[in-house]
């Protein structure tokens, strides 16, 4: 069966192929084969289990994956991840040029009034939001200069 190249080196790989495959080596590559279809069946049975999970998010799997890169098989993570709360994920209708969104958490009104809609208060729905830094409040104790080794 060696053709072109490999003709001339029939011989060689006659040799290559002669080998010493027992009833050992045999029982060795079965057990190999079996552990490979286990892990196929198991697979199987999720792929079932993760397809059953998965129909309640079906428009959302269909809207991640019109996201260049993100196949069926990511989308599915990014929804086990997320629990498919997509309201912090700017859309075409909440997103518009200039626009600067402040997150209900940190307005003055939403946090007086636990009740208010964040919407009502300017606010966007986002349910966490960062937080701005702040610098370290002063130490307090005395305000001598640290000891200094002589």
């Amino acid at each position: 069966m060696a053709k072109a190249r490999m003709r001339p080196k029939v011989p060689e790989l006659v040799e290559a192929l002669t080998g010493n495959f027992g009833e050992h080596h045999a029982f060795l590559c079965r057990l190999r084969l079996d552990r490979i279809d286990q892990l196929r069946a198991a697979i199987d049975t999720l792929s079932v289990r993760i397809e059953k999970e998965m129909r309640p998010f079906a428009r959302q799997l269909e809207l991640l994956k019109t996201i260049p890169g993100i196949g069926r098989a990511t989308a599915e993570v990014i929804i086990a991840e997320t629990g498919a709360d997509m309201a912090r994920f700017r859309t075409p209708a909440t997103s518009r040029p200039g626009r600067v969104s402040v997150p209900a958490t940190t307005s003055p009104q939403a946090s007086a009034s636990p009740g208010v809609d964040a919407t009502a208060t300017g606010g966007s729905r986002v349910p966490w939001a960062p937080r701005p830094w702040q610098p370290p409040a002063p130490a307090s104790g005395p305000t001598s200069a640290p000891d200094t080794c002589a």
